[in-house]
């Protein structure tokens, strides 16, 4: 194999043995890729000969004159330009001080990659074409026999007509096996058709421009990864004459990515998923789906006499493997495979490859049969036993090396924590449920209270707690109580707190402790364990008295952040919060722990493109507004676009490029002492939905920023998965709202009048105004909305205020009634509405939810004026005897659903029988609700209930105008 050192001798021994004058112009490019100017590179001994300069005094010019006009078109088309007795008038073909004189030459430009080589020979210069062209093929050929990479060269016909001999060294062929042959035909059958797309690409373009991964058999029959790129070349007629395939050996990069992509996609599951069964299932998939594996199941050990093993959940293909195979845990034959000896060991197993490792023999002809050659098994540990283990199968051997083992190690270590986390917040759940844990709280709560579940997670701080840490609530919850540490205690001292905790006993002790801005501050603290009624382990109550006012210690600390240098301590950390912002605020935090980042900012992506900041941590950027407002900078916006493509960086020091085009946005990010700044794209449903920013002040950015990109493209990645579905929902709830808004502006609704009739006379003695919208949803769904986006109280008003003026065309003897919310009669929107109306009205308060306060509810009626007050929906939702009790309505309305039948079902007849018994009482009069059959209105008559409503009385729905 040859060093690069000697690939570039070899290069150079081309250049300098070409007779003809040759020399190397470079592009220089901004961060778009467009082209801001031309270099004179390099160039051969002829060359410098020729234009009487030293190599030195020539390389890092600029290009001038028609030289760089036929270059820069080079570049663009990737076409050569071949010029016959071209005219040569310009340095430094001629000297600058005899610009007169001129040379006639025949002139040739030809693109390579990023750059283009520039030859001529003066017309009067006659040599063998052919000899020349037979002597550079030899020379090119020696340079592709030295390379490290694949160099396949096809004719126009695309067959193989030159292979480099590094496929024999990569993938153990012998090159001559290749020739005459097709790239479609030396790869898998099942990545021929992506190969036969680069070929439609390059004969259409060109080129391919980014790299292609597909598989190659090897010479063993094992498959290997390699990234494919092609470029062709054209004749002296400008026809397609060829194409130049390189293939580079990325097998291994695969494999590590592939076991990155598990963990990273994982971590967005655990945040997302809340039950068990759930969460197996997708990680599962995930595996298959999203990294690329060939199967993934997971599986526990059932102890039974053949000590079993049951499958829980699977990715989709291939399940049947599971029907057609035996695994025990035990020591027997079916407890060596990879899957028994992790549950029986409690370490990883990996099989590098199926057909040689003698203990997988019992498995091996179903797992061929399915193109497994590889596989690992990881235990998952759950409150230190093992649950079960994941097995993830490949179709390559060799699948899982060191750093996939290592990764996915890891990734067994998250899913257990999951399962965990699960199940804890079950038990706490149904702790909290016999307000077992609530009551000790309010027992203590004159001081500073944290709750922690089994595994000394936080679920409850109170405001004390809060106040004397410095913490937000959503900062807390989820933690361990180990973030208000002050690293001044050794590990003995927790060590015997543990001690006494672990073994059922409180402790009781001074603890000095530190606050979010990293101040010290004292506490006398008793710490004591909750068990349930089996004498379980289920939660921790702290109750702390702050001593720091007292003895006025503060002082400051370094906050250590050497062991959060990396992006799975991010991902493990942190968690949605109760809002977008933050979600948002908490991801930017963390992203300060990695080194040399200054400064994090989170931006989304507004409907109309423009870009606002959801959350800036640490060092912000010059001229922002403050957080949830468009940037009014034009600049940003263009580097937030930029980041659409992909993740990228700029230095802020050089005085060319993007960030000089604009002075005052780079004067005021060195004036702040930054020196760089990068940018990642947040994606969600494969739409870009915002950008993670991050600045730095290190003096050697340019060396470790573009390799730290990738890091910053998993941030956002995983920014992405938490902030996708919140941002969905947002922007769910500004549609809803502009949607309400629009209907209570344009008046999107027409009311209809339903009428209460007097059962003994049939006369007409009131109406209900019932709003019906004109799209056709359902009132309470559209009302429900409202409520939800805070508009309520709006459109209830605006529908109530509608029926009022629609009412005027009603007998004037007659009552109406409209609908207000608990919530609406609360805020002043019925009082406003109603207060001044000319006609007896009552209103309706329907509550599906339960009334929190019905002293204020009753003070807002009065408020209203001389109204009536009908309870509606009685016998369903919240409208219960208290309810009732409380409110102390004048009318009662029987919901339809204890109508329905009621003439059939005497459980019905004598639940209304009380209401009616309770309406004598009270002095309270009932309706009844729904009535639709002359058999519903008899029986309802009969058990003394003597006003009604229902379709039976208003078959059309309602009348919008007064009866005849």
């Amino acid at each position: 194999m040859s060093t690069s050192t000697e690939a570039a001798d070899i290069a150079r021994v081309v250049l300098d043995s070409l007779h003809d004058p040759c020399v190397l112009l470079r592009t220089v490019r901004d961060v778009d890729g467009d082209v801001l100017e031309l270099l004179w590179a390099d160039a051969n001994r002829a060359a410098c000969a020729d234009l009487g300069l030293e190599l030195a005094a020539l390389v890092g010019r600029p290009v001038l004159g028609g030289i760089y006009v036929m270059a820069f078109e080079v570049v663009i088309t990737g076409q050569r330009i071949d010029l016959a007795d071209h005219r040569l008038d310009e340095p430094p073909f001629v000297a600058e001080s005899d610009r007169a004189s001129s040379r006639q030459c025949d002139l040739h430009l030809v693109p390579l990659g990023r750059e283009v080589i520039v030859s001529w020979r003066d017309s009067s210069l006659q040599h063998s074409h052919a000899v020349e062209l037979a002597d550079r093929e030899r020379r090119y050929r020696l340079l592709a026999e030295h390379m490290s990479d694949i160099v396949v060269d096809c004719d126009a016909d695309g067959r193989v007509a030159f292979v480099s001999p590094s496929v024999e060294r990569v993938l153990g062929i012998r090159p001559a096996s290749w020739l005459g042959r097709r790239p479609r035909e030396v790869v898998v059958a099942a990545d021929a058709d992506m190969i036969d797309r680069v070929r439609a690409t390059v004969l259409c373009e060109g080129s391919s421009e980014d790299d292609v991964e597909v598989r190659l058999p090897t010479a063993a029959g094992d498959i290997r990864w390699m990234a494919v790129r092609a470029r062709v070349y054209l004749d002296d007629a400008g026809e397609v004459a060829g194409a130049v395939v390189g293939l580079r050996d990325v097998h291994d990069a695969v494999l590590q990515r592939r076991a990155a992509t598990t963990l990273s996609s994982a971590n967005a599951i655990l945040v997302r998923v809340t039950n068990e069964d759930e969460l197996l299932a997708e990680m599962c998939s995930l595996a298959v789906d999203v990294a690329g594996y060939v199967f993934c199941w997971y599986g526990r050990p059932v102890h039974d006499e053949e000590k079993s093993v049951t499958a829980v959940a699977s990715s989709s293909a291939h399940r049947d493997y599971l029907d057609d195979i035996r695994i025990s845990w035990g020591d027997g034959p079916l407890g060596q495979g990879p899957t028994g000896t992790s549950l029986r060991t409690g370490e990883p197993v990996a099989i590098n490859d199926f057909l040689e490792e003698k203990q997988f023999r019992p498995w091996q002809a179903a797992a061929a049969a399915r193109g497994f050659r590889s596989s690992l098994s990881l235990p998952v540990i759950v409150d230190g036993q093992i649950d079960g283990a994941l097995m993830v199968y490949a179709a390559e051997p060799m699948a899982f090396d060191d750093h996939a083992v290592s990764v996915m190690r890891d990734l067994s270590c998250q899913l257990g924590l999951g399962l965990r986390r699960i199940r804890d917040a079950e038990r706490l759940a149904r702790a909290l449920d016999d307000r077992r844990l609530l009551n000790t709280a309010i027992d203590q709560a004159a001081e500073a209270i944290i709750v922690a579940d089994a595994n000394a997670r936080i679920q409850y701080a109170n405001p004390a707690a809060l106040r004397v840490s410095g913490y937000e609530l959503h900062e807390v919850l989820g933690e361990n109580p180990s973030i208000f540490q002050s690293g001044i205690h050794d590990d003995r001292f927790y060590e015997d707190m543990w001690s006494r905790l672990n073994g059922g006993h409180s402790w009781h002790g001074v603890m000095m402790n530190r606050r979010k801005d990293g101040s010290y501050y004292e506490e006398e603290a008793t710490i004591a364990p909750v068990h349930d009624d089996d004498g379980r382990r289920i939660a921790f109550v702290a109750v702390k008295h702050d001593l720091s006012r007292e003895r006025e210690l503060q002082d400051t600390v370094q906050r250590d952040q050497s062991d959060r240098d990396n992006i799975l301590d991010v991902m493990r950390d942190v968690r949605s919060g109760e809002s977008l912002e933050a979600t948002a605020a908490n991801l930017s935090t963390a992203v300060q722990r990695f080194e040399h980042v200054d400064g994090c900012m989170v931006l989304l992506l507004g409907a109309d493109g423009s870009a606002f900041p959801l959350a800036i941590a640490g060092a912000s950027v010059p001229d922002l507004q403050s957080v949830g407002r468009p940037i009014q900078n034009a600049k940003l916006d263009l580097m937030v676009e930029l980041c659409r493509s992909g993740a990228w960086w700029m230095d802020l020091r050089p005085t060319d490029g993007l960030a000089a085009a604009d002075p005052t946005f780079r004067e005021g990010m060195l004036a702040q002492g930054f020196t760089a700044t990068a940018y990642a794209p947040i994606r969600a449903d494969g739409e870009t939905i915002g950008a993670v920013a991050i600045v730095t002040s290190a003096e050697d950015a340019e060396q470790w920023m573009p390799q730290r990109l990738g890091v910053l493209s998993e941030i956002g990645s995983f920014a992405g998965m938490l902030l996708g579905p919140q941002a969905a929902q947002r922007a769910h709830r500004e549609t809803v709202r502009a949607q309400i808004q629009d209907i209570i502006e344009h008046q999107r609704f027409r009311i209809v009048f339903e009428p209460v009739v007097h059962l003994p006379s049939g006369a007409v003695v009131g109406y209900e105004a019932l709003t019906r919208f004109t799209d056709g949803m359902a009132p309470d769904r559209r009302f429900e909305a409202a409520q939800n986006v805070g508009l309520g109280s709006q459109l209830e008003a605006s529908c109530a205020r509608q029926a009022l003026l629609d009412a005027v065309v009603l007998p004037a003897h007659a009552w109406v009634s409209v609908n207000f919310s608990p919530a609406s009669v609360v805020d002043g929107a019925a009082a406003e509405v109603v207060r001044d109306a000319q006609r007896q009205l009552i209103i309706e308060i329907t509550e599906h939810n339960a009334i929190e306060n019905y002293n204020a509810v009753r003070r807002a009626i009065r408020e209203c004026g001389n109204v009536l007050v009908a309870v509606d929906d009685a016998g369903s939702g919240f409208a219960s005897l208290r309810h009732i009790l409380e409110l102390q309505p004048d009318i009662i309305k029987l919901d339809l659903a204890l109508v329905r039948d009621i003439d059939t079902d005497p459980a019905r007849q004598a639940l209304a029988a009380g209401m009616r018994h309770f309406a004598a009482l009270t002095g309270t009069t009932l309706i009844a609700e729904g009535v639709e059959t002359d058999a519903e209105a008899r029986t309802i008559r009969q058990l003394g209930v003597e006003l009604a409503q229902g379709y039976l009385f208003a078959p059309d729905g309602g009348r919008i105008a007064s009866p005849e």
